[in-house]
């Protein structure tokens, strides 16, 4: 069972928990593993899942019906490499 985390400053008046809009389904699906998991209603309407898995942080965000519309996740900086002939901006 995932565990949920409501923010009042993100949800306020709204449903926003895992089955509000179907997400929930679609969710453990994809990500069956994940134990915690916050979700959020966005100002476009659709429903945001953000976690941790594998020690990195993870945003998917569903459409009202439960569709899966994109997956973000944190690339730490060690990890990429640059490219020949670009400098770095930091």
């Amino acid at each position: 069972m995932i565990e949920q985390k409501k923010r009042r400053d993100t949800c306020a008046g709204h449903r926003c928990e895992p089955g509000a809009g179907g997400g929930e389904e679609a969710f453990q699906s994809r990500f069956p593993a994940v134990q915690r998991t916050e979700w959020k209603l966005k100002s476009d309407r659709n429903y945001e899942a953000e976690f941790t898995f594998k020690r990195t942080d993870i945003a998917v965000k569903f459409d009202t019906t439960g569709n899966w519309l994109e997956t973000e996740s944190a690339i730490p900086r060690a990890s990429m490499k640059p490219k020949p002939g670009i400098k770095s901006a930091a």
